[in-house]
Parts: C-alpha cells; sequence; structure tokens
C-alpha cells in the first residue's frame, strides 16, 4: 500500500470536480483497506471510502484525511451465483451476465458506479436494483473486522441500504442470477440496448454531467393536493 500526499480528487469523480486529498491511497485487495484504515487511525486522520466517484460532489477545498480509493477488481462464478469485487464497474457487471446468459443485472449496463457504491445506496435503473439480486456481501467495519451478511441485513429500499446508517465498507458482493435461455436474453440485450443508448446520449458516459442524482418521488394524494395549490 502506498499513501501520497495532496492529490487532486477532480480526476476520480465523473464531474471532474474536486479539490485535493491530503492523503490518498489505492486499495487493490482486501488487505490494502484494512492497512489504510489502520494507517489512518494510526495518524489520527478522518478517512473516506471512494468507488467510482458518480453521484458525489467533492468540495474545491478537498478533503483534509485519507481518501481510500477501492480498486477491488474481479468477477467469480460458480453455480448461478456471481462475486464480483467492489471496485468492479457495474456496467461491466451487467455486460458480462448477459454474456453468460445470466439474468438479473442486465439494467446495469450502461450506469455509472462500482459495485460498492451500488451496494451502499442501491442504485436502480429500468426497474432493476442492486440489492434484488444480492445474496450476499463481504463487510469491513471501522475496528477491522471482516464478516459477510446475506441480503436482509442491508434493508433495501429505494436508493437506500442499512450502509448509510453504519458506515460499513463493502469489499465484494455475490449475486443470486438465473439462467435463462439465449434467445431469451437476446431479446433483452435488443432492449437495454435500445434504453441505454437513449439514456447515454442524454448522459453520455465519459462527460461532466449529473446523471440521475435527485430521487425520485412517488406521487401520492397529499402532493398532487400541494400542486394544485401552488
Amino acid at each position: 500500500m502506498q499513501i501520497q500526499e495532496n492529490i487532486p480528487l477532480a480526476p476520480f469523480t465523473t464531474w471532474k470536480i474536486g479539490g485535493p486529498a491530503s492523503y490518498f491511497t489505492r486499495a487493490k485487495n482486501i488487505e490494502d483497506v484494512m492497512e489504510a484504515i489502520a494507517w489512518a487511525k494510526r495518524s489520527n486522520q478522518k478517512y473516506f471510502v471512494l468507488g467510482g466517484g458518480s453521484n458525489i460532489l467533492v468540495s474545491d477545498s478537498g478533503f483534509d484525511g485519507l481518501v481510500i480509493k477501492i480498486e477491488l477488481d474481479y468477477v467469480n462464478q460458480s453455480d448461478g451465483q456471481l462475486t464480483a469485487g467492489a471496485g468492479v464497474s457495474m456496467s461491466r457487471l451487467g455486460a458480462i451476465t448477459m454474456q453468460k446468459n445470466l439474468g438479473g443485472l442486465e439494467w446495469a449496463i450502461g450506469i455509472p458506479g462500482t459495485v460498492g457504491g451500488a451496494v451502499f445506496g442501491n442504485s436502480n435503473c429500468f426497474g432493476g436494483s442492486t440489492g434484488q439480486n444480492i445474496k450476499s456481501v463481504k463487510l469491513l467495519n471501522a475496528f477491522g473486522h471482516i464478516r459477510d451478511e446475506s441480503k436482509d441485513y442491508f434493508e433495501f429500499d429505494y436508493d437506500y441500504s442499512k450502509l448509510q446508517k453504519t458506515g460499513e465498507i463493502v469489499l465484494e458482493a455475490s449475486f443470486s442470477l438465473q439462467k435463462v435461455p439465449s434467445e431469451t436474453m437476446t431479446q433483452r440485450r435488443k432492449d437495454i440496448t435500445k434504453t441505454a443508448v437513449e439514456r447515454v446520449s442524454a448522459q453520455p458516459l465519459g462527460k461532466k454531467v449529473a446523471g440521475s442524482v435527485f430521487k425520485a418521488f412517488k406521487q401520492t394524494q397529499e402532493i398532487v393536493k400541494q400542486m394544485d395549490k401552488n
């Protein structure tokens, strides 16, 4: 693990905005993550875990502490279960599952962000969400303890998981996926590709766009009445 000083964070965010981190490290494996947190504690530094850099706005003043860039980038398959490191791109993971005719994560193609952030915020798109297919997640807490938790632990809801309260770090996630006929996946691929192309035309990947940042709201009778009043 290498600790760097005064590293600009703008290049690591989709908006390309953000001042320098006092300290910065890239975590390539679980041991790196644990070492980084231990270093922060020894050095009396705050730490922040950074994934794909989407859905985040970094201050021009940067971050006074250690930024841990999660780069656990691996995908393993076993009996309908896919396990991915927290640094794997969700778009890439969706493409991999489609190639293997595994249904459940097609919706992720074309969205920014990584597995860790997707679990943390229960990323969703095109009617699908991360929590729907989660089987278990490997977590690291602030005390350096690692454990696996099943889907129910996370209390997934719209743009929400329990991790937003606990602050635990996602190391890897295992997804339970169903094998589907190749012709079915071919049709899904066409449908998702068409929708993804439309989305990317409005929110191009690699460009400085906000994308879907704000939560959609459910139209209730109370909201309708308030809108009528206004």
